[in-house]
């Protein structure tokens, strides 16, 4: 017991530093926090694997680093087709921070942490609303939506929906009658952010999450799932575009990767087909399409789909069976994640998929021992080799702009 109360400290340690230190600059949006973003998550995961003793990561864990893994690659790959190839590289480089995520948390999670991690979501997401309600400066783009220290009120109301999702199915299940104080701050900072898509977020979450203790987590992530694609089918195609800004961008995503279907037009170049396609006259320039899984069709071609479609493994997985209070809230943070980054650009704000990505992996519980040691040894061995690549990458692209 003690040393899974070491794991879990851990788990909630970096789950909590990973939120709070991302959102507060900016929501990792910019470039300058991506090195360091990655090699702080980069450098937990590796610790952790040199410390535990016993790592037995289930199969969806693995796809879901596999997954991670091929989408860097794949970004990386599409440079070489792509229409726009200095802003390819640059989503080149945003991407290993995901696959560090990845890594780290399917290890904490491996390891006994999953409680740990969705407990350090909550107590991150509610510091980053608290500070946010403290703050009360309005981002100058936002209007007199509630949006920093992230600077996007949508991001904010993310962050918001996914820790409400656990701290309420935690609060409930638990019988933590404390939880109404960090659940009363979400709340409210959320509907300060006037984030529509959070709320469909926070519901679509908080449905699975309640079903989940009953064992119909499955029909109800199927139903929210089967809802989300009539919706973006039925936006994209009937719709007209001048009702709804959103409409206008999914259809062209729609139109360019159909056009584009094995590997896209390259990453990152969404903001070309926009205005080949687009309605500039009305909503002027748009860099992204406002929905993770068209967006990555146009981009990255059904390839990419795939890719992304994958990282949602251990969610189906955890979904088949009744769920215990962590479960239940992993897969509630991980299923407002998912909704969320279909109606808006969560891909390019790191403090937002990292979040999404730890409530992933924290659906993942240890697994039972299945195989020997070698087995063991040759999946830790993976995961530093992926966590010392991404360290690679960063410390030379540091390095490299330094020199110059």
């Amino acid at each position: 017991m003690a040393r899974l109360r070491r794991i879990d400290l851990a788990a909630f340690a970096t789950a909590a530093l990973a939120t709070v230190l991302i959102a507060s600059d900016q929501g990792g949006f910019f470039e300058r926090t991506w090195p360091w973003a990655g090699l702080g998550l980069a450098a937990a995961g590796a610790l952790t694997l040199r410390t535990s003793a016993e790592l037995r990561p289930s199969r969806a864990g693995l796809v879901l680093v596999a997954a991670a893994a091929a989408i860097c690659a794949w970004t990386a790959a599409s440079w070489l087709w792509s229409s726009e190839p200095s802003t390819t590289a640059s989503e080149a480089l945003r991407a290993p921070i995901y696959l560090a995520a990845a890594v780290t948390f399917v290890v904490l999670a491996s390891a006994g942490g999953s409680l740990g991690i969705v407990l350090g979501v909550a107590a991150g997401t509610t510091a980053i609303a608290a500070y946010s309600l403290a703050d009360r400066r309005f981002a100058p783009s936002q209007g007199r939506l509630l949006a920093e220290p992230l600077g996007y009120a949508n991001a904010l109301g993310a962050l918001c929906a996914i820790g409400l999702v656990i701290v309420a199915t935690l609060g409930v299940r638990r019988r933590w009658g404390l939880a109404i104080v960090p659940a009363a701050v979400l709340a409210t900072a959320l509907a300060l952010t006037s984030s529509r898509g959070s709320w469909l977020a926070l519901g679509a979450g908080g449905l699975v999450a309640a079903t989940a203790a009953r064992g119909w987590a499955g029909r109800a992530a199927l139903a929210v799932t089967a809802a989300l694609v009539a919706l973006f089918v039925v936006t994209a195609f009937t719709i007209p575009a001048r009702l709804q800004a959103r409409a206008d961008y999914w259809h062209v995503a729609w139109h360019v990767g159909f056009h584009h279907p094995l590997g896209g037009t390259g990453a990152g170049t969404y903001d070309l087909a926009w205005a080949a396609f687009g309605d500039l006259g009305k909503w002027g320039d748009v860099l992204d399409a406002h929905n993770l899984y068209l967006e990555t069709f146009a981009e990255l071609g059904l390839v990419g789909v795939v890719l992304v479609a994958a990282l949602a493994a251990p969610v189906v997985a955890a979904v088949r069976d009744r769920a215990s209070a962590t479960t239940a809230a992993a897969v509630g943070g991980a299923v407002a994640y998912l909704v969320h980054a279909g109606v808006d650009w969560d891909w390019e704000m790191p403090a937002v998929t990292t979040v999404g990505i730890a409530c992933i992996a924290a659906t993942l519980s240890q697994e039972a021992p299945r195989a020997g040691v070698a087995r063991n040894v040759y999946v830790k061995t993976t995961l530093l080799v992926l966590e010392a690549g991404v360290v690679v990458v960063y410390g030379a692209y540091l390095l490299g702009k330094h020199l110059i």
